[in-house]
């Protein structure tokens, strides 16, 4: 399995229909995304998250999975419609497994 996990602190122009276009967004490409079986757009919960205080994270079967995901058209345009929203962005991709725990490289 492979996380996509994105934090996100968006700007202050951001507001209720912003939020509804990124949902928009995220199921076109969940609808899309062959190998993508869940993705989740929503309030970052933690208390330590430093004010990035959103979160998109995607579970795909496959790296490979999230390959394509990073340049399908609808990926792209959820970048292009959000970047002018975005004060701060970290990304996080992993393999994972069960119960996996893996060392540094």
């Amino acid at each position: 399995m492979f996380i996509h996990t994105v934090l996100l602190k968006f700007n202050s122009m951001a507001d209720d229909a912003f939020y509804l276009a990124v949902r928009d967004h995220c199921e076109k490409i969940l609808s899309e995304s062959e190998g993508l079986h869940e993705l989740y757009f929503g309030r970052n919960e933690s208390d330590r998250s430093q004010g990035l205080d959103h979160t998109i994270i995607g579970r795909f079967a496959t790296s490979a999975a999230h390959d394509n995901y990073q340049v399908s058209a609808a990926h792209q345009s959820m970048k292009v419609y959000m970047a002018t929203y975005i004060e701060k962005i970290v990304v996080v991709d992993a393999e994972i497994g069960e119960r996996t725990v893996s060392t540094p490289a």
